[in-house]
């Protein structure tokens, strides 16, 4: 390796390593704790180096989420690779779902926070949010089987989002118990399949 390729991969391994210390410090403290000093201070770095890489704490938090939006969607299409039947399409995203909240909680959070500064710039988000959202409209239109409404296909998403966030956000924090909580989540999301099927 060249100097040149050296000095890159050196560059790429601080980023990452700022982004992995972020985590572990929400992780260990939550997201209020995170702060680019403390960051620094584990990795030994200066404050000013720190900003070489992300412009702001915001700007740092904007990469996260769009890491965690990176995975989920690569962790659906992994799982729903063989998945045919719409029904079947449905549950899976909210097993996926369940499954990144709970193996990547930091991201999680922090990706469907309402206590952060949503990221300036959405649109570096848009086209995963549009994925997983297109994902579960396609499964829809294809259970209902008929055509429906804008309005009334967005009711049904939003109200599949809200099933699925509700149950792993109150599961997380503690009210109910996890496996209490994914069940009653399919159960609610089942139930309202069969319902719209009517």
């Amino acid at each position: 390796m060249g100097i040149k390729e050296r000095r890159i991969k050196e560059k790429e391994d601080l980023k990452n390593n700022i982004l992995v210390e972020a985590k572990r410090i929400a992780r260990e403290q939550g997201w209020q704790q995170v702060t680019i000093r403390k960051i620094a201070d584990a990795i030994e770095y200066s404050i000013p180096t720190i900003y070489e890489y992300f412009d702001s704490k915001d700007d740092l938090f904007n990469e996260l989420r769009l890491q965690g939006y990176q995975l989920l969607c690569e962790m659906l299409e992994a799982r729903l690779a063989e998945v045919i039947s719409p029904h079947d399409i449905l549950l899976t995203v909210a097993h996926v779902y369940w499954n990144f909240a709970w193996e990547y909680r930091e991201l999680f959070e922090l990706m469907h926070s309402i206590d952060f500064t949503q990221p300036d710039d959405i649109n570096l988000l848009m086209p995963y949010i549009i994925k997983i959202r297109t994902i579960v409209q396609q499964a829809l239109s294809a259970l209902l089987n008929t055509e429906i409404s804008p309005t009334l296909m967005r009711d049904k998403l939003d109200t599949t989002r809200c099933i699925m966030h509700g149950f792993i956000t109150i599961a997380l924090g503690g009210s109910i118990k996890k496996e209490r909580a994914k069940k009653l989540m399919l159960k609610a999301l089942d139930e309202s399949i069969s319902v719209w099927l009517d």
